[in-house]
């Protein structure tokens, strides 16, 4: 599931002639201003792991940034759901 850009920074982007932005700039753009859903349970661990799926699969395909991309982000949330993962 992914989430809309909110209007507000559509329309800034416009004004400042930015019609072709990449990906990875959206996403920048998104975590500074969106906020994400708190994991509380193994629905809402998948919904919050499908939203980051690009980015995992680009770590492990390319094999760079594995900890950074993949496993710290994933591990973050684990332990939320269970104290094990810490």
């Amino acid at each position: 599931m992914q989430t809309a850009l909110p209007c507000h920074l559509k329309n800034f982007i416009l004004k400042l002639g930015i019609y072709a932005v990449s990906f990875p700039a959206i996403n920048f753009i998104k975590r500074l201003f969106g906020r994400e859903k708190e994991v509380k349970d193994a629905a809402s661990f998948w919904e919050w792991f499908l939203q980051h799926e690009k980015t995992f699969h680009t770590a492990l395909s390319k094999e760079q940034r594995i900890n950074e991309d993949f496993l710290d982000l994933l591990m973050s949330r684990l332990k939320i759901l269970n104290s094990w993962f810490a």
